[in-house]
């Protein structure tokens, strides 16, 4: 019985100890950190009670309470003094670590190089670059065209041929070697008479130079325009416009015609 009574008295002292210490804690979070004086009072009154009792019955009383309790609430330690009803210390008031600052990083300095032999300090002005050289156009030289399908009049029509004349040539085979014809042999006096074997002769044909593009035609006996134009397979028109003929398309014999 009497151990009953012990054990009794003791769950008393610890259920009021623990009462006071979470009463005084919830009266800390909410910004009072100091118990009111009669849950203090009230402590200290249960606490002499059950040592009184304890002393009347004969039995020694128990180890005093510990100077201070630790209780854990939402993960906050908090230290309690019983005797003063005092938060001693909480695990969330824990000193600040002062932050250290880096250090800023130091500017870079550019320095001028060392002065040469002239004693001039040089500075970072840039120098410019050189200018590319510039390429010189060269002049094209532009040729005027000669127009196709007229004659140049400034070049001669005819201009002569050397040959050398061989056995059993005629005035007509000659005319026909060169594109000459004998109408414009006798206009420049080479006749048959002349034709004799190993003789030199000048034969007259049409020059290339006065015909450009064209060919040119030697006028016969009884040629016209139209029969001309017939046998070469072009129009009167081309040819009157490439000679600068007149509207009667009057020709000469031994004339040369640029046929185009």
């Amino acid at each position: 019985m009497r151990i009953f009574q012990n054990t009794l008295v003791s769950l008393l002292i610890t259920a009021s100890i623990i009462i006071a210490g979470i009463t005084i804690f919830f009266l800390s979070v909410q910004g009072r950190p100091e118990a009111p004086a009669d849950l203090v009072a009230q402590a200290d009154a249960a606490q002499a009670n059950a040592l009184a009792a304890q002393e009347q019955q004969g039995t020694p009383a128990p180890d005093p309470a510990p100077a201070q309790s630790v209780t854990v609430v939402e993960g906050v330690t908090i230290v309690l003094d019983p005797v003063v009803g005092e938060v001693v210390q909480r695990s969330d008031t824990l000193p600040v670590v002062p932050q250290v600052q880096p250090s800023p990083t130091p500017e870079t300095v550019v320095v001028d190089p060392v002065p040469q032999g002239d004693g001039q300090v040089p500075t970072n002005t840039p120098i410019p670059a050189a200018p590319l050289p510039t390429a010189t156009p060269t002049p094209m030289i532009v040729q005027q065209p000669v127009p196709v399908g007229a004659a140049d009049f400034q070049a001669q029509p005819i201009i002569f041929a050397n040959h050398v004349v061989v056995a059993g040539e005629t005035l007509y085979s000659i005319a026909r070697l060169y594109n000459s014809a004998v109408e414009l042999m006798a206009d420049k006096g080479i006749s048959s008479t002349n034709l004799q074997p190993g003789a030199t002769i000048s034969v007259p044909y049409p020059n290339p130079a006065y015909c450009p593009n064209m060919t040119g035609y030697v006028v016969r006996e009884k040629d016209t325009v139209f029969r001309i134009a017939s046998v070469n397979g072009v129009t009167v028109e081309s040819i009157r416009s490439a000679n600068a003929l007149d509207e009667n398309y009057s020709i000469d014999v031994a004339q040369v015609l640029c046929i185009p």
